[in-house]
């Protein structure tokens, strides 16, 4: 078949400009201004998993905004360097803030309490003892927070070499700057003491390009073979490394057997003055993807595409080695090997960086990143004969070193978590990740049915997640304790073997359209969970003494009905 004849193009241009901008404002407070502390009870009379009671545990205010503006000019070039071109030039700028101030309870403090049962053998006789304490957290309320700006172009082109080959190519570029305002200094209710904490200035100073290239090539009448290479970088989440902030809070922790007191120091915590890596890199992702499509029928497409991703510096806590540990052997409590665990004699200096440093117990060179292997197949259906259906299969793969390695979830912004700052936080973090589903099916479908009506069916089966094990190590142990108290050790790495339940969830809906003129009226019945499934995506916690019970959290919703109107006119 010959080349069809095209409009000529050669003098249209296009032109686009935008703004997009948003305002947030988030907190967690108390509705009806309770000044109760928060109490966490991790050994519960009655048994099961960890009871919060009280006023609110780590009240927080969270402000923040975005502004962005951003220009585009499209051309086209036929017949122009060996084939047709479609141009596409853009700039853009981006500014933002974000704040928190927070609070280690509604008037600086919260209350826990533990109960560790002892067993010990008296001349063949097994003796029982239970220890019950409390635990005092007291703190400053403070301010943490980032500006941010960002400057981009880019330039896309799609050329279209032949008939039947389309290259895709483009570059972009990106300069990003980010500061730490100064703030007020506030006491333990929040109150501002007439101090300012100065900021810091280009707190981040980034640029980079990212190049991509992608190929469409038509095999014979009914295939297209696709290909992709992209590097893609993070933009700046600053809640990865804008805590701790300049000259935060000490956080005094005290002991008592009683809930009344009195209460004796036990130890401080000090975040210490906030430090980075000055070669701190964004995240970077190399992806690769290779993809076929076949037309089967007239309506009705399969395609199969893999997927390989690789992506590297990670931001996460940095321990470096200017420490001094005790080595002491420790005791897996769960695989019963014996491994090596770090004593602080004098504490290291931590730092936000890209690996987990030498001042950690990951190994030697490791670096934070993650690999993802995947591969899907898609029957698509469009609609013909009064009805269509997507379905899919994906099959994934991803492991690595993160960067929140005792974490349940993956993804979320650092804030202020600590987790990492300790060098046994790193042993057994290599692991699956945390959001890994093995498998996937999907199938949404709409029916055409008798009397106007219209039937949706859509239907999901998940792999359950992995989950890693830990245990509090060093908690008033023969072994040891730990001279900077218990710390959370990762005694089982996330794998197939430990997996939540798979989901296996169906929703339908029957619906009907009514004209009134001008108005479409459109009312659906949804059930929801056909199966009632009870499946669960994390547990209470992941700190459970072999032989002791998990409590899940965080259930498929169960089986409900719903009751739709839309209205359009």
């Amino acid at each position: 078949m010959g080349r069809q004849p095209r409009l000529d193009r050669q003098q249209q241009h296009f032109f686009e400009a935008s703004y997009s901008g948003y305002t947030g404002i988030d907190d967690y407070e108390s509705r009806i201004g309770s000044v109760e502390d928060g109490f966490i009870d991790y050994s519960p009379p009655s048994g099961g998993p960890p009871r919060y009671s009280g006023g609110l545990y780590y009240p927080w205010a969270w402000d923040n905004r975005q502004d962005a503006f951003d220009v585009a000019m499209s051309t086209y070039a036929d017949d122009f360097l060996g084939g047709d071109h479609d141009f596409k030039f853009g700039v853009g700028y981006a500014t933002g803030e974000a704040e928190i101030q927070i609070s280690p309870g509604v008037e600086g403090r919260y209350l826990y309490r533990y109960v560790y049962t002892y067993d010990y053998d008296y001349y063949g006789t097994i003796y029982s003892y239970d220890y019950e304490y409390f635990y005092r957290v007291t703190a400053d309320a403070y301010f943490y927070g980032a500006e941010n700006e960002t400057i981009s172009a880019y330039i896309d082109d799609s050329w279209r070499v032949t008939e039947k080959l389309t290259f895709n190519v483009g570059v972009r570029f990106d300069q990003i700057n980010s500061d730490v305002p100064a703030y007020p200094r506030l006491d333990r209710f929040g109150n501002e003491t007439g101090e300012i904490i100065p900021g810091i200035d280009n707190r981040i100073d980034w640029s980079h390009f990212s190049p991509r290239i992608g190929f469409a090539y038509q095999t014979g009448q009914n295939g297209v073979l696709r290909g992709f290479y992209g590097k893609f970088y993070d933009s700046n989440v600053t809640g990865n490394w804008k805590a701790p902030p300049p000259s935060p809070p000490i956080f005094f922790y005290e002991i008592s057997d009683s809930l009344d007191g009195p209460w004796e120091p036990l130890y401080t915590f000090d975040y210490g003055e906030p430090l980075l890596d000055p070669n701190l890199q964004p995240p970077e992702t190399d992806q690769f993807t290779l993809g076929y499509e076949h037309r089967l029928s007239r309506t009705t497409t399969l395609g199969i595409q893999g997927v390989y991703k690789e992506t590297k510096n990670l931001i996460g806590w940095e321990i470096l080695d200017d420490g001094v540990y005790e080595m002491l052997p420790w005791v897996n409590p769960i695989t019963g090997e014996v491994q090596p665990i770090a004593s602080i004699i004098e504490q290291p200096t931590t730092r936000k960086g890209n690996r987990p440093g030498d001042g950690s117990l990951a190994p030697p060179g490791q670096d934070f990143e993650q690999e993802y292997k995947g591969a899907s197949v898609v029957l698509n259906k469009r609609y013909a004969d009064g009805w269509d259906m997507m379905a899919s299969y994906t099959w994934s793969d991803s492991s690595g070193f993160l960067a929140t390695p005792l974490a349940q979830d993956q993804g979320n912004p650092a804030f202020t978590i600590q987790d990492g700052r300790d060098p046994n936080n790193w042993i057994n973090a290599e692991q699956a990740l945390q959001n890994q589903r093995r498998h996937a099916v999907q199938i949404q479908s709409n029916l055409d049915l008798p009397w106007n009506l219209l039937g949706t069916l859509v239907y999901r089966y998940l792999s359950g997640k992995p989950y890693n094990r830990q245990v509090n190590a060093g908690v008033f142990s023969s072994q040891f304790p730990l001279n900077q108290g218990a710390q959370h050790v990762i005694a089982v790495p996330a794998s197939e073997a430990t997996r939540f339940p798979d989901q296996n969830v169906l929703d339908l809906s029957l619906g009907r359209i009514f004209e009134a003129g001008p108005t479409t009226i459109q009312i659906d019945l949804q059930l929801f969970n056909v199966f009632n499934n009870d499946a669960h995506d994390s547990w209470q916690t992941l700190i459970v003494a072999p032989g002791d019970s998990y409590y899940p959290r965080a259930y498929v919703l169960p089986r409900r009905l719903g009751l739709r109107l839309g209205v359009r006119f």
